[in-house]
């Protein structure tokens, strides 16, 4: 058995290495035209829009977290004196270990 290419091969490979050389020297001249620059900036204006909104909705939520966070603390405070146990100063009464 031969290892070699035959020629048919080594032409195929070499129109196929030259297509796809074409197709990425064309969308290299599209994405860097003059023309598509006012796309990129639209799209990196958009972005910028984008990050902004998204970074005051997470602070709103984080402040929502922490305000029911800081709600749901307050219950429980109020809910542990009123369940009807001792408190801390009469458990220390019976308790002074």
């Amino acid at each position: 058995m031969k290892n070699m290419l035959t020629m048919e091969t080594k032409i195929y490979f070499t129109v196929k290495v030259l297509c796809a050389i074409f197709i990425f020297y064309q969308l290299w001249i599209f994405i860097f035209s003059p023309k598509i620059y006012d796309g990129w900036d639209k799209v990196y204006r958009m972005m910028r829009i984008a990050r902004i909104k998204l970074w005051k909705y997470r602070m709103e939520c984080r402040k929502k977290k922490a305000e029911s966070a800081r709600k749901k603390a307050r219950r429980k405070i109020v809910s542990g004196n009123k369940s009807g146990t001792r408190n801390s100063r009469n458990n220390d009464r019976f308790f002074p270990f």
